[in-house]
This record gives C-alpha cells, structure tokens and sequence, in this order.
C-alpha cells in the first residue's frame, strides 16, 4: 500500500493534494471523509471545491459569455465529450456560475425523464415555465404562465418520426399539426408578448439541456426538433451536452444520406457554438484511479508489498492506465476492483487480480482469449515445434483482440502487459517445470493452480482455499490427535486432500517444526484417504503426501527427537502401503549426500523392521496378495529386505501348498501397467523378468513352476510368450512365466564346452 502513496507523491502535488495530507501510517490516500464509501459513485460535482479536472474555468466562460451577451437572438451552444467526461458537472459548474448574473433565468432540463415524445414536449415547457414563474412577473403578468399556455398549445401534437400531423386529442377533438399551431396569430402574439417581457425586465434565459446521448433514436430527434422550433426565442440560449459522435450517429439515420457525415452535418445546423469537454488531466486521472486503487485495497483490508505495488503501478502504467480518458472510466476500474478483491482475498495474487481486472474491463475481447485458452497461456511447448506453432497461435489471437479494442500497435501491451503476468505465453525465454512452484506459491495467475480462481471469481470445486490452509497450520499445535484427523478428513472430499498436500508441499520448508510432528502423523494415519490417481509412473499424490510427510520429519532437528518420530509415524502409518511409501521417501536415494539423508542408515533400518513386522502380522489374518493387490510386491520386498527372509519364504511355500492355485493370485499382483504412447491411456502388462527377479529372490522359481505344472503339465515345455485377448489369465501368467524361467535356467547353466574338430 505505501508503495502506491510513494508513487503518488512521485507526482507533481497540487494545492489540493498539500490541502488534504497523506497519512502513511493509515496506509490510505483517500481524504478522511471518503474512507467509508465503498463504490465510487458516478456522481457529478456538485462545488467548486470538488472540481479535480479543472472544468471550473471552462464552465465560468461558457455561463459569463452568454449571460453578457449584448445579442438578444438565441444561440445554441454544444458541450461535446464522450459518456463519463464530465458534460454534466460542467452544466453543475455553469449554473454556480450563473448565479452570479441576477438577470439569467438557469433552467436545467433532462429529457431522460419523459417516456414518449408528447411528454418531452410537455415536459420542456412545463419546466422552463416554472423555472421562469418564480423569478419573473411584470406588470401583473407571469412569464411562467404565458410560457406554459404557449406550450399548451406545442403539445396538441407530437413531434412524430416523419414530421406530420399527429392526432392527439381526447372527446372527438381534433389536433392541429404542429406546422400549423405555430403559424396560428395566438401562437405568434404570445411569442411576441414572452420576448417583450423578457426584454421589459432585462432577463435572459439560458437552457442546459443533459443526456441527450443517452436516448433512443427517436427521442434524439425529437429533442433536436424541440430545439430547432424554439430556439427561435429572443433572450434565450441552449446549452446542450451530449456526445457529438453517438448523436451524430442517431441523427444520420433520419436526415441526410444515412452517413455518420450526414448526421453531423445536421448537427451543425442546430449548434452554433460547438465546444469539446477540456481533456482531464493526465496525472490527476492517474491520480484520481489509483486513489479508487488504495480505496480498494484498504477497504478490502489487503496491504501490498513495496515490491507488490512497484509491480502494479508499472504495469497499470505501461498497459492499463492508456485506456483510461475519463473519470467515470477511473470510477469503473476503482468499482471494478472494489468488487473483486474482497471475494479472493487471500487466494490469489492481489497485482494479478488488479491487473486482470483491468483487462476485464478495457480489453474485454482480450480477457475472454486468456480465460478461453487456458494452455496456450500457462503451459511450456513441447517441442521447439510445437512452441513455434504456440508463439503465433498467441500473438494472432492477441492481436485480434488489441485490434478490435481500438489498439492499432499491440506490441507494447503484450510486452509490458501480458508478458509479465504469462511468462510463458510470450518472448523466447524458457520457464521449466522448476517455476510452476515458484508461481504457485505467489498465488500467480501464470500458475495452472491458481489460473481458475481468477475467472471464477471462487475457489474451483475440489481445491481447498489458502486461507483454509493457513487456518489449518495455524490451529494445529492445538489440536489433539483426534481433531487432527477430523480436521484433515474435512479436506477430503471432492480431492481437497490432494489440493491440501500440495498446498503445504510449497510450504514444507517454512512450517514450524514445533507443529511439523503433529501434522506428519496426522497425514500418516490418514493415507488411506489420499487420492491414488494413476500415473505413469507413480500413484501423484500418494506419493507427494508421503514425500510431505518425509519433508515435516526432516523439520524436526536430527537426534533423538526426529528418530522417535519416525519410529512413532512407521507404527501409525495406514494403510500399510502408505507406511511403505513413507518409508522409500525417508530412506536414502543412492544419489543422495549423506548430509541429504532425513534418518540414518540405522534408523531407516529400524523403522524398515516395524514395518516389515507390521506386514507379517498382517499376513498372518489372509493372504497378502489376495489383500493389497498391485501393492503386494512392495510389501513383500519390504518384509524381505528388513525382516526374516526365511519366513517369508515359509509363508508363501505354506501358502502355495495349501492352496495352489493361489500361486495365479500371487503372480498377477507382480503385471504392471503399460501406458500407450500414442494415447496416453493406461492398459494390463505382461509379466516381465523384472518381476521373475524380485520373486526369485523370495522363493524357488522351481517351486512355482511345480504348482503352475499342476494345472498346465507339459504345455509349459514350450511355452508361449504372447496370448490372445482371450487366452484365460492364468495360462497367460504361466506362459509367461515359464518364458522367464526357462530364460533364467539357461543363463544359470555353464555353456557346453566346445567339441572337438577330430570328433
């Protein structure tokens, strides 16, 4: 926050700025008075004092001109500008103005308010008449009352779409054509007799006329129509404020040719005197839009970085700010984020909510591309092919949708712009897989686990919000065992306790050690409950929630301490391949230094030994292989490796005995899975040497090519490798495994020695 009011100050101050100091320690720029408002309300000016864009000057001219005027003929006078520019709070200047001229009449009219061509008419006279009726009486007359029998008299017919007669009368009356009612002697005497009292008593009156732009085309016209009949009077001025391109549109449509040209030329006809709406000033747009930025923030009680606000007013600068010309464009921004920042709060990157809101707002094609193509934003090419192919696929996009917002050179919005928040997306530079961590952890939009979150306005289903996360840490050193698995159970629907361990994986080097025993035994008992989503090459987040837990153990000091608790964790770990998982991720990677190691040689050991006596005394309940499935092999390695070997050939030798065609169960938890490559999709294996191998070192081979023999005898002197898609699973197996046997015995046995050539 304080690095945006030092940005500011940067600026050129102004008397109003030294007027209402910066409080830093507030961390707000906004004047006192302001601090509760939430929306900026797209209000005119209502004093002087509130004039920020300098239209005080140009408004007194306007309002001075007419009021000094010598000429007594009528003038029509066009406050140009787009919609959000500030015509209305001219016309508010105008009138403080005006006051200073005891002999103008200020009559302000909005034709907003009448629903239908007869009612504008009506409604124009009726307020110009009362305006006039307070102030104006003279020699026992009411200009008020004059004015409105004239009007009267206007509104027996309406200002049609083709200019005809129009009947609008009521009991069998008939309505006169407005062509005629203003030919008629009545008509003219009383015109004649309105000019002379305004004359009589030295007054004049000047007309502003608001939101024209914001008609339909037929009231346009109309209102145009309703000019150009009454300008006529003497002593009376229009000020009319509209958008001179919008309503040079509508009035093409109706006069002329049908071209924008046409309608202007129209226009012209009617306005004598067309001015433009001064530019606001550059730097206190800027100025006023990142007030509606501190507002924002401050209200939604989120305090930016220096680094964090150096990087938004830089890129609200080179990408953003172009876009903003008026100051209801500053106050849409400024709503727009005040909106937006409270609903994610604490779940994204507060620079890259602001910054994509801005494209929301001003590049709106451009927002709609990046929430559409999520991939070409957020993920590496494969190839230096494919990323050529990528490049372009982008920059047309891009550079579609910069066109279509008015932005004939989109270079610098890319480079300055897009290109910081999507690294990825554009430029040559190489962002490998090490920085997804990086962007995941400043809750980046570049990252694939936060990209969502941006456009969805909420945390996607299945993922757990970072501020449930923290809650979580924060909480846990008070929790019993008990409310621990409660609270981490609360996490697992819908795969928010794979969200959950990935979350606290970006943090694993910072959790406090004091908590790190606790939460390591609360996901070890809670492995059953982690998600075994599969993969090539390993089941994701069964794994990376038994590497978490690995991480939370090497927080804890080397000694006794961290020895304890992984002796505590092999004994509490579920189910039993999960406590195996634990155990090959606090064990030592042969690539690994010894100061890498999270547990001595020795302790892995020991803790290799609970499990391997864990997985005995599970077997003795029923067969493993019948239990665990495609889990099996590690259990059976495991028990192997730390345990006794003897027994667990015993068990299986006991096992095949009793029932041999178990051997089928056994051998069918050792075929893996192969993934297509083509595809990606994953299918049943074939039973390979590698697990002959592993089985090999357990119990004889010879042992269970008796039992296969049971069932499939001298078929397996010649057995065959591949089978069809029909071929029953357990001649497959012992096909197979017979291939790998008889390969087996034949690299056992000593080559035959050479015969002699005299043989």
């Amino acid at each position: 926050m304080k690095g945006i009011i030092a940005w500011l100050k940067r600026l050129l101050p102004s008397k109003k700025e030294e007027a209402q100091p910066v409080s830093e320690s507030a961390g707000s720029i906004m004047p006192e008075a302001e601090e509760k408002s939430t929306y900026s309300a797209d209000k005119p000016i209502e004093t002087i004092d509130q004039d920020r864009f300098n239209r005080w000057a140009f408004a007194r001219r306007i309002a001075d001109t007419l009021s000094t005027r010598t000429d007594p003929s009528s003038v029509v006078v066009g406050v140009y500008g787009p919609w959000g520019d500030g015509k209305t709070s001219v016309l508010r200047l105008m009138e403080i103005a005006l006051a200073n001229h005891p002999k103008i009449i200020p009559v302000r009219f909005n034709p907003w308010y009448f629903g239908s061509q007869e009612q504008l008419l009506q409604g124009f006279f009726k307020t110009v008449a009362e305006a006039a009726g307070k102030s104006l009486v003279h020699n026992g007359e009411k200009f008020g009352k004059f004015l409105e029998q004239y009007g009267s008299l206007l509104s027996l017919a309406s200002l049609s779409l083709s200019g005809g007669i129009v009947s609008v009368g009521s009991g069998g009356e008939a309505a006169v054509g407005l062509g005629n009612a203003l030919s008629t002697v009545d008509l003219d005497k009383r015109r004649e007799r309105l000019e002379k009292i305004l004359e009589e008593t030295d007054k004049r009156i000047i007309v502003m006329i608001d939101d024209i732009d914001r008609l339909d085309q037929d009231e346009i016209h109309a209102i145009f129509k309703l000019v150009k009949l009454s300008a006529g009077f003497n002593r009376t001025s229009y000020v009319l404020a509209l958008d001179d391109e919008m309503v040079s549109g509508a009035l093409s449509k109706k006069y002329g040719s049908g071209n924008a040209q046409a309608g202007r030329n129209f226009l012209e006809k009617i306005v004598q005197v067309p001015l433009h709406v001064p530019a606001a000033d550059e730097i206190e747009l800027r100025r006023v839009t990142l007030e509606g930025v501190d507002a924002a923030l401050k209200l939604s009680e989120i305090e930016l970085s220096q680094e964090q606000a150096d990087t938004f007013t830089r890129h609200f600068v080179d990408g953003i700010e172009e876009r903003i010309l008026t100051p209801r464009q500053a106050k849409l921004y400024a709503n727009a984020i005040t909106f937006a920042l409270p609903i994610l709060k604490g779940e994204v990157n507060p620079v890259d909510h602001m910054l994509i809101e801005g494209i929301r707002v001003f590049y709106p094609k451009l927002y709609v591309v990046i929430r559409e193509n999520p991939s070409f934003f957020l993920e590496a090419p494969r190839d230096e092919q494919r990323g050529d192919v990528q490049r372009q696929r982008i920059h047309t996009l891009i550079d579609t949708a910069l066109k279509e917002a008015g932005i004939e050179d989109p270079v610098h919005v890319k480079d300055r712009l897009i290109k910081p928040m999507f690294p990825r997306a554009i430029g040559n530079v190489s962002y490998g897989s090490e920085w997804d961590k990086t962007w995941a952890k400043e809750q980046k939009i570049c990252s694939s686990e936060y990209f969502k979150r941006y456009f969805q306005y909420s945390v996607p289903a299945g993922d757990v919000p970072d501020l449930a996360t923290e809650t979580f840490l924060k909480d846990i050193g008070t929790k019993t065992d008990s409310e621990i698995d409660e609270t981490i159970m609360s996490f697992s629907g819908k795969n928010g306790l794979a969200s959950l361990v990935k979350k606290l994986r970006n943090k694993e080097t910072t959790i406090d050690p004091d908590i790190a025993p606790k939460l390591a035994l609360g996901f070890a008992r809670a492995g059953a409950f982690v998600p075994r989503e599969k993969a090539m090459f390993s089941d994701w987040s069964f794994s990376q929630a038994a590497i978490l837990v690995s991480a939370l153990v090497k927080r804890v000091p080397a000694g006794k301490r961290r020895d304890d608790l992984a002796r505590e964790l092999m004994r509490s770990a579920t189910p039993l391949a999960f406590a195996f998982e634990c155990l090959r991720w606090l064990g030592k990677d042969p690539e690994d230094k010894d100061d890498d190691r999270v547990l001595l040689e020795a302790m892995e050991k020991e803790i290799g030994a609970i499990l391997a006596e864990r997985i005995k005394e599970d077997a003795a309940k029923g067969p493993l292989y019948k239990t665990y499935g495609s889990d099996t092999p590690r259990l059976f390695w495991a028990w192997h490796h730390y345990g006794n070997q003897a027994q667990v050939k015993k068990y299986l030798e006991d096992s095949f005995d009793a029932q041999p065609n178990d051997v089928y169960d056994f051998l069918d938890t050792y075929v893996g899975v192969s993934w297509g490559i083509e595809n990606g999709l994953p299918s049943r294996s074939e039973f390979q040497r590698e697990s002959y191998n592993s089985i090999e070192k357990m119990i004889s081979p010879d042992f269970i090519m008796a039992k296969l023999r049971i069932q499939f005898g001298s078929e397996l002197d010649n057995p065959e490798y591949y089978q069809t898609k029909d071929t029953p699973i357990q001649k497959q197996l012992a096909h197979q495994f017979a291939i790998c046997h008889s390969k087996a015995v034949s690299e056992r046995k000593p080559p035959d020695p050479p015969k002699s050539p005299l043989a």
